[in-house]
């Protein structure tokens, strides 16, 4: 049985890990600008593994930390269009913070909050923008699925920086009724990017690239 303390064993073990991580980042740069788009399955699942380690075991630079909130809705919209994570440094930071388990449980319980009965309108004097709550009430079951495909093990990124999008998107159909879209449908296209096995019904509106 080895003597070594117990601390350093863990530290040993996340070192190893990170750089295991940091060798499937770089492999995935080299393939891509050889033209060679890692997007199988295996590829997904690693991938999203390495992006939910903890901010404290992976030692990231505080500047990067707040760079990334800073920008966290820009960074959202390039990783909703299918920017691959390890494009940038804050789109790898942005993405770690949305695959963390914690915080995809905060986004589908906000998700959840909009079907509470008993959620008022904000008055007037209130900057929040009222829900659009004919459609969201229209849309129960689509949103009660995205809510309960985000809190899964293992989810792709882009799926849920589309799901914080659609819920912050003050102009978007969840508060505005007037919006043309489909609220059903943008649920569906969030819902088949975090499980590529659901399907449903209506032409896709999210943009890809």
């Amino acid at each position: 049985m080895s003597d070594e303390n117990p601390v350093r064993q863990s530290r040993r073990s996340e070192n190893a890990e990170m750089r295991q991580i940091r060798q499937e980042r770089r492999a995935a740069r080299l393939a891509r600008r050889r033209g060679e788009v890692p997007n199988s399955d295996e590829f997904e699942v690693r991938l999203a593994k390495a992006l939910s380690t903890p901010t404290s075991v992976r030692l990231t630079p505080l500047w990067l930390v707040f760079g990334a909130k800073a920008l966290g809705m820009k960074l959202d919209g390039q990783l909703a269009d299918g920017l691959a994570v390890e494009t940038s440094p804050l789109l790898t930071e942005r993405a770690a913070k949305l695959a963390d388990s914690h915080g995809r449980r905060r986004l589908a319980d906000n998700w959840l909050r909009l079907l509470d009965p008993d959620y008022q309108a904000p008055s007037r004097f209130d900057l929040q923008v009222p829900i659009n709550q004919r459609m969201i009430f229209a849309c129960d079951a689509e949103l009660r699925l995205l809510a309960e495909t985000l809190t899964r093990a293992v989810v792709a990124v882009r799926g849920v920086a589309m799901a914080n999008l659609l819920l912050t998107d003050g102009a978007g159909p969840v508060y505005n009724p007037a919006n043309p879209h489909d609220l059903g449908t943008l649920l569906g296209d969030v819902i088949r990017s975090l499980d590529p096995n659901y399907t449903h019904r209506g032409e896709s509106w999210w943009r890809r690239s």
